[in-house]
């Protein structure tokens, strides 16, 4: 499916190029923060992906603290991350707009279009072949990481 969905994209990224110039020299329109907030913020609330790994980050906050406010201060400090993360997020995607030139993104996408085949021929290869793909990883030196002590 990756090898299949990788060619896909490569050919279409190819065929957007008007497409994608277009869409960089469209004239922008102010949008209203607050409903994208809301518009996003309802979205997530009725991802079921996104309801399934707040469960499972609320059970592994149950498993991992024992305090008695453990569980709050795990979720405050996931949100806190979330959010932080964001920022920067935000502030590079700023810094990264004016260089998103239509060349630089047609090139992208291509080159993520390859590396999405690539993954997909070696999770085939390791599929098809993986008593041969064992040996292989067999022969790679192990490396002990305990130190010994100076004698």
């Amino acid at each position: 499916m990756l090898i299949a969905y990788g060619v896909i994209s490569y050919i279409r990224t190819s065929k957007s190029f008007i497409k994608i110039v277009r869409e960089h020299y469209a004239v922008k329109v102010k949008k209203n923060l607050g409903g994208l907030f809301l518009k996003g913020f309802l979205l997530n609330f009725v991802n079921f992906g996104v309801l399934a790994g707040w469960i499972g980050t609320i059970i592994m906050a149950n498993a991992l603290t024992t305090s008695e406010n453990g569980v709050f201060l795990f979720l405050l400090t996931v949100l806190v991350v979330f959010f932080l993360t964001d920022l920067i997020k935000i502030s590079l995607a700023k810094k990264l707009k004016n260089r998103m030139t239509p060349r630089f993104i047609i090139r992208t996408k291509k080159w993520v279009s390859i590396l999405i085949v690539g993954f997909g021929v070696l999770l085939l290869i390791e599929g098809i072949f993986p008593s041969q793909v064992q040996k292989g990883l067999d022969r790679i030196p192990k490396v002990n990481p305990t130190f010994e002590q100076a004698e």
